[in-house]
């Protein structure tokens, strides 16, 4: 099977399930637009082509149409942390008035009519509001699947919530042309659900790996509906680095799963993993 590598988003939010220290590596070593300019063209040359990223407005400066790019949206954390401190219609009105001018006009045609949604907390209206915000700076990158950030997706799942799921989709595939994709950590539940309510989605990004690291509920009943035959983007491939890549993708070919998202974000892991 030829797999396909993918850059993955945790070393670019600075964050690592390996150890604290290679957090921290992550963290300086792609702090400042400059340095993931200087990480991208090391990518490059390595060979890597595709990067899957949570929102990050240096990050999305210095890609380029070299790249073909699944981002996942909207950057849930860093929204929850916003309206944990001013609230939801606050960090709504904080994120517009940050686009600036140009954008602000651009986003005007559709923003003004939905803003007493938004004064009212309908959190479909802001969603919605939040991915828009950041797809329309990624408007010139090649685009391949557009991922709904895990803790929307598990947040909608826990509440049996289909509607949201099915406005994502619909949102970014009609109106944006891109395949729509799912971010999750419970891979299990989460195609009985999209089974059981008839939606029409078939990427999924989830932990899967030899040793059940991350997958959840467990690895046994990953691998069971893993026979449904999604299109699986395998997320901790390597299962924290405590797996070598060759075992990692011999299990995955059995599993029948070719991309490989992993965690690259220092020259050192692009020398030990490409």
């Amino acid at each position: 099977m030829r797999f396909k590598i993918i850059a993955g988003p945790d070393p670019f939010a600075g964050i690592s399930n390996s150890s604290k220290e290679k957090a921290i590596n992550y963290a300086n070593n792609l702090s400042s637009k400059k340095k993931i300019d200087l990480f991208l063209k090391s990518l490059f040359k390595a060979g890597v082509r595709r990067v899957m990223f949570y929102f990050n407005s240096d990050l999305v400066r210095s890609l380029n149409k070299n790249f073909e790019i699944y981002p996942i949206v909207p950057n849930a954390s860093e929204y929850i942390r916003d309206i944990n401190k001013y609230g939801m219609v606050k960090t709504g009105i904080r994120k517009v008035m940050s686009l600036g001018i140009i954008n602000l006009i651009k986003l005007g045609f559709w923003a003004p009519k939905n803003a007493l949604k938004v004064l009212k907390r309908n959190f479909r209206t802001m969603l919605a509001l939040l991915i828009k915000i950041e797809l329309m700076q990624m408007k010139k990158l090649r685009v391949n699947v557009v991922f709904l950030h895990y803790q929307i997706t598990d947040m909608a799942l826990a509440n049996e919530n289909a509607e949201l799921i099915s406005f994502f989709v619909d949102l970014i595939r009609k109106e944006y042309k891109y395949e729509p994709g799912l971010m999750t950590q419970n891979f299990s539940e989460l195609t009985k659900f999209i089974q059981n309510n008839g939606l029409k989605v078939r990427a999924i990004a989830t932990p899967y790996n030899k040793k059940g690291f991350m997958m959840k509920p467990s690895k046994k009943e990953c691998e069971q509906v893993n026979k449904f035959r999604f299109n699986v983007y395998a997320l901790e491939p390597l299962a924290g680095e405590t797996i070598k890549q060759d075992e990692a993708k011999k299990y995955l070919n059995e599993q029948k799963i070719d991309k490989l998202v992993l965690n690259l974000g220092t020259r050192e892991d692009l020398r030990k993993y490409l």
